[in-house]
């Protein structure tokens, strides 16, 4: 069921000055919100298909649950606004906007990269997905700094939640084991946009510089809605206190 756009905007605003975050619209209905700390930068986004709600709410309630302050906050809850008024994974245009950080052909996608022009590079970046064939939960880390892999804790978090999604293959790729794909390294990024259309918002925050990028993937069909928010939830909890470890 598609997300009441302009309700949940209203209280994530609300909830965001609440905490001491500035606000800034960075295209029609897009907010951008950032709450300057003098720890590392993460940067947590949501909201870019527009069928998967459980992550724009996760990105509320962790709002509410007060975000510590030893971290520079970046967050982008609601980057598909036409997408979440309509119900579906694409804009209001019918472009996957999690394609676009290549050619950056769709407004939302160009009007992000401006602001993300404009915001240090981010230490860390969380971004919140579904997906509808999943059984369980799972993520994809691109950790490019040689730290080792946050991926126990994340499980160990998460499990009460949810269950993680068995591989080896997961949403039809080849895994690096049950409920996580890993890599050390970017991809031929020739071969990747040639596979896939485009880059996604990940691999383009990667590009950048950021040295941990995580993709975190709930059941939609397989679990209630409540679930697979305080999947999401356990799962930024699990990270920032193994990050705060590196």
């Amino acid at each position: 069921m598609p997300l009441n756009l302009q309700d949940y905007l209203a209280r994530t605003a609300a909830m965001a000055s609440d905490r001491g975050f500035r606000k800034e619209l960075i295209g029609p209905e897009i907010p951008a919100f950032s709450r300057e700390g003098e720890g590392p930068v993460v940067l947590l986004s949501s909201g870019i298909h527009g069928d998967e709600p459980a992550g724009p709410l996760a990105s509320l309630a962790f709002l509410e649950s007060g975000p510590s302050t030893d971290f520079h906050w970046l967050l982008t809850p609601c980057l598909n606004p036409s997408g979440l008024t309509l119900g579906t994974r694409e804009d209001a245009s019918g472009r996957d906007l999690n394609r676009d950080y290549q050619l950056f052909a769709s407004p939302e996608t160009a009007a992000h990269r401006a602001w993300l022009d404009d915001q240090p590079v981010p230490d860390l970046f969380i971004s919140l997905h579904e997906d509808y064939d999943a059984t369980g939960f799972y993520f994809y880390e691109i950790q490019l700094a040689g730290h080792p892999s946050v991926r126990d804790a994340i499980f160990e978090k998460v499990r009460p939640h949810l269950s993680i999604e068995p591989g080896p293959i997961i949403d039809g790729r080849e895994s690096s084991g049950d409920g996580w794909f890993f890599r050390e390294n970017l991809p031929d990024l020739t071969e990747f946009s040639e596979l896939e259309g485009g880059f996604p918002e990940a691999l383009y925050l990667s590009q950048k510089g950021c040295p941990l990028s995580l993709t975190f993937e709930t059941p939609t069909n397989a679990e209630p809605l409540e679930a697979r928010v305080a999947g999401h939830l356990a799962a930024i909890e699990a990270t920032l206190a193994e990050f705060r470890q590196f």
